[in-house]
């Protein structure tokens, strides 16, 4: 800004505005954009008092904008693909000996980074950024931290994406995520069960756990009985999962998921119904399973 640009008159809207887009921009740690929302909140504030106390000075300092939400979303809704308004992730998680192997992407949808955290220090691969990191007691446990704290360990990207390892990433996300996502995160709906009782029913019916995991999850059951979780709520299948970031109420609900799982069983499935059930005000988008589970399991690429 020029020295003749900066002494004209201003207003405080102007230049929260410009502030809003430097850091935007830049990516700064968006913390900051809610104290710069915080400090206009303040000086609105502040300009009622003055009107309400007939104080005599510049009312031209405040601008009135008839528009200012939908102004605010405009520069506020960093999320939106076709916005470059911030980083943009698809990452998976590979532990221990799942069966599963790391699928390269048959397609890349520019400006997205694609991260795979794992254990295994001998991981290549060709598109994903291998994050090595530490497999814990637990690998299928340590596998949920970061498949659930994605803002813990990707803050860096205002949006999200996480895939299981059987999925091929097959298709334009920034074209899946404007189908897909109108409020704080969209996961897929189970296709199979509509309750978390029949799903535990299922698992502890069948030989995916072994009986220590079994008696966990019957204390599991329980406790979700005791709390009155109800029945027939629906069940979410996290599989794939879309995410933004920067959202309180989000990560609060991802951090009451989290405690679920290392409390009781590694089964995330179980207790995601359990974190959404407290965590109401969280905006839930559910896929379509079978649509969205096909267009990720096929190679042929999605534009």
């Amino acid at each position: 800004m020029s020295m003749r640009e900066a002494n004209k008159k201003r207003t405080v809207c102007e230049v929260h505005r410009e502030m809003y887009d430097i850091l935007i921009k830049e990516n700064i740690d968006f913390g900051l954009v809610d104290k710069i929302k915080e400090s206009e909140k303040m000086c609105a504030r502040m300009a009622r008092k003055l009107y309400e106390y007939n104080k005599e000075y510049d009312k031209d300092w405040w601008e009135a904008n008839p528009d200012y939400e939908e102004d605010l979303k405009r520069r506020m809704d960093y999320v939106l693909p076709d916005k470059e308004m911030g980083r943009k992730v698809a990452y998976t998680c590979l532990f221990g000996n799942n069966g599963y192997t790391l699928k390269e992407p048959t397609f890349i949808t520019d400006k997205w980074d694609y991260i795979c955290f794992t254990d295994n220090k001998k991981l290549k691969s060709e598109h994903w950024k291998i994050k090595v990191v530490p497999s814990g007691k637990c690998p299928k446990r340590e596998s949920r931290k970061y498949k659930i704290l994605n803002y813990v360990y990707l803050p860096e990207y205002v949006l999200s994406v996480y895939f299981d390892t059987r999925f091929i990433i097959s298709r334009n996300l920034d074209k899946f995520v404007r189908t897909y996502l109108t409020g704080d995160m969209a996961v897929l709906k189970h296709n199979r069960r509509a309750c978390v009782y029949k799903e535990i029913d299922y698992l502890l019916s069948g030989d995916i756990l072994n009986k220590k995991e079994k008696d966990v999850l019957k204390l599991q059951r329980n406790h979700y009985i005791e709390i009155g979780i109800p029945d027939n709520i629906g069940l979410l299948a996290p599989g794939i999962m879309i995410r933004k970031h920067f959202n309180e109420k989000l990560e609060k609900m991802m951090n009451d998921w989290y405690s679920e799982v290392c409390k009781y069983s590694y089964r995330d499935m179980v207790s995601l119904v359990y974190a959404a059930n407290m965590n109401t005000y969280v905006s839930i988008d559910l896929m379509p399973f079978k649509e969205v589970y096909r267009s990720f399991t096929r190679k042929q690429n999605v534009r």
